[in-house]
């Protein structure tokens, strides 16, 4: 009978809730939990006829299940263990109820399994409890929450030393100040510092280095046992990696055992009369200067003697001293004659030198300077004289000659083209003799470089001072061909037309008369100045007078310079002008040929123009 009553309640309230749920919901539910809204959902959260579950809670908060499950955070704490959900965060009180709430300021951190110290007492809570840090994606979907963070430094901040040290930053640093590292002990890593070290600064050692677009610190050394993993090896490694064999962490001037050092881990054994020495000798620095101590020959070519000893020779033999001197003595030791190599001098012996006694150039002590930059100095005579030797600005054999003999020469036409007057054109064709061959003497300084100097004049007296100044041949002539000839006649009061422009110089200013040169050259005297520019100067009268005026017949009336054609003949400006028929009339049907003086010539003077003359 009670389980039936039951059922109808429960059919009763089922109705109910189907057409009054707002009688039967206490409030809207927190908008976090707004997908559990509706009578169908509240056995999601609620059991019949009992309170809100905490099992049903944690169902859900599997994030705050797990922490329990651990006993861990907040929710693990005497505070709160034990407790139901709802006691703290009660629902149904509208969409926008803070259903997390608790006083900030008051709430004691270290209920949550991580004591807040130092600096971070002062930082507010939102600026660790950002999604950026938490690192569940689960947890970080959540619009907002405490939960997810984890206790570890770099979850937060970015590690400096990028994973170049361990992960526990508490065993250097506090929450205090990150710099100086106060809890760190130089004696817990595998370097313990001792002496000098102890005072150094920590930036010496563990220098800057750039990674990830951040400047860092390098704190994880990986070699350390050697000295010179940090300190320069001034003796370059000579005496092993093994500082401590003469030096201490307390000084590098401390410095024992100096007699007993073996000289043969260097790289100059000591030999002769060096192994005698006092090391200060040499080592004048001593063994107090720290940053020079027994360096002296940093840097130097220590197996040349004249590095320490003067060469008394000026290199005239060489710096290779072995080869007449040994260790015991500068006394020379070895047989030198016939061997000497001279090539270790200042002048390598070549050619005919090689067969020259020594006693030739060596006329006194070996060692004596000689005088040897210049060939003369030796070969006194000068077969050119004063032409290449002068005073001031001589010039040596060699530029010429080699020591091979002196009949030949090493002068080529490029070094000719280097001088005051290159060769070009027939020039670069012509013996060096022709032009350096003077009276009997070779000449190769200041010679004449004007044509006429070489050539004989031919135009003397003849071409006028205007055309040939100075007698300057290259305004007309190339050394290339002699007679290609590049005047300009437009200069004269004759400029050349037509047919003028074509003839040869030599058909108007020729004189077969005279022959100057030789005739395989065909070089003829040359007539410049004209007696006359008239036509009958040079070309024949085939008219015979018949147009002479005063003696003068003016050709250029009927003729131009293109051809003989009478091209500016017009019949309209003689004295009989053609009309009518006569236009169509044959020229030689009234002008005929006739002779004068046993010359045959056409008539084109006319005595009559009457009609019967012509016409019977």
């Amino acid at each position: 009978m009670i389980l039936n009553n039951f059922k109808i309640v429960l059919l009763v309230v089922f109705i109910g809730l189907q057409y009054g749920s707002a009688q039967i919901s206490p409030g809207t539910l927190y908008k976090g939990h707004a997908g559990l809204e509706g009578i169908s959902n509240c056995t999601k959260c609620h059991d019949l006829a009992r309170k809100v579950s905490n099992e049903k809670c944690l169902g859900c908060h599997i994030e705050v299940a797990d922490r329990l499950n651990a006993n861990k955070g907040y929710h693990s704490s005497i505070d709160v263990k034990g407790k139901d959900c709802y006691s703290c965060h009660s629902d149904h009180h509208g969409a926008n109820f803070e259903i997390v709430h608790f006083d900030k300021k008051s709430f004691n951190h270290s209920t949550t399994g991580y004591d807040l110290t130092g600096e971070h007492q002062k930082i507010d809570c939102k600026e660790c409890h950002t999604k950026q840090f938490i690192s569940k994606t689960d947890i970080r979907k959540k619009e907002f929450t405490f939960l997810g963070l984890i206790d570890k430094c770099n979850n937060c901040h970015e590690d400096a030393h990028q994973n170049t040290l361990s992960k526990d930053c508490k065993a250097c640093h506090n929450t205090v100040h990150f710099k100086p590292a106060v809890s760190f002990d130089h004696k817990t890593t595998s370097f313990a510092l001792k002496g000098k070290h102890q005072t150094v600064d920590c930036k010496e050692c563990h220098k800057s280095y750039e990674m990830a677009e951040m400047k860092n610190k390098i704190f994880t050394i990986e070699k350390f046992g050697q000295c010179n993993t940090c300190h320069e090896d001034v003796h370059r490694r000579k005496f092993g990696s093994e500082c401590a064999t003469c030096h201490n962490e307390q000084s590098f001037q401390s410095i024992g055992k100096i007699n007993l050092f073996n000289h043969n881990v260097t790289e100059f054994t000591l030999k002769g009369r060096h192994r005698r020495l006092e090391c200060s000798a040499c080592h004048k620095s001593g063994v107090f200067s720290l940053q020079v101590a027994f360096q002296e020959f940093k840097n130097k070519d220590f197996q040349l003697c004249t590095t320490c000893h003067e060469d008394i020779h000026e290199n005239k033999f060489g710096q290779n001293c072995i080869e007449c001197h040994s260790e015991e003595s500068f006394k020379i030791n070895k047989i030198m004659e016939g061997k000497f190599d001279h090539d270790l001098t200042n002048f390598k012996l070549e050619g005919l030198h090689t067969s020259v006694d020594c006693k030739a150039c060596h006329k006194e002590k070996l060692t004596d300077a000689l005088a040897y930059s210049q060939c003369i100095y030796c070969h006194k005579t000068d077969k050119h004289e004063v032409f290449v030797s002068e005073v001031n600005s001589p010039i040596d054999c060699k530029e010429c000659h080699h020591v091979n003999g002196f009949k030949e020469t090493s002068f080529s036409i490029e070094s000719h083209q280097k001088t005051a007057f290159p060769l070009e054109g027939s020039h670069l064709a012509v013996a060096c003799l022709e032009c350096h061959l003077k009276d009997s003497k070779l000449r190769f300084k200041n010679l004449e470089k004007d044509c006429i100097s070489c050539h004989k004049d031919i135009h003397k007296n003849l071409l006028p001072d205007k055309y040939y100044p100075q007698q300057e041949c290259k305004n007309c002539h190339t050394t290339v061909v002699w007679s290609d000839v590049a005047f300009d006649h437009n200069l004269t009061n004759w400029p050349l037309e037509g047919k003028h422009m074509t003839l040869n110089c030599n058909k108007c200013h020729g004189d077969k008369a005279v022959n100057l040169m030789k005739d395989s050259q065909n070089q003829k005297n040359i007539q410049f100045t004209l007696g006359s520019n008239e036509c009958y100067s040079c070309h024949k009268d085939v008219h015979q007078g018949q147009f002479a005026s005063k003696g003068v017949t003016d050709c250029s009336k009927c003729h131009a310079f293109g051809d003989w054609s009478a091209v500016k003949f017009h019949h309209e400006n003689a004295a009989f002008s053609l009309e009518g028929a006569h236009k169509k009339v044959a020229c030689d049907q009234c002008h005929k040929t006739f002779s004068i003086n046993t010359v045959s010539c056409v008539k084109y003077k006319l005595e009559s123009f009457k009609c019967i003359d012509c016409h019977l």
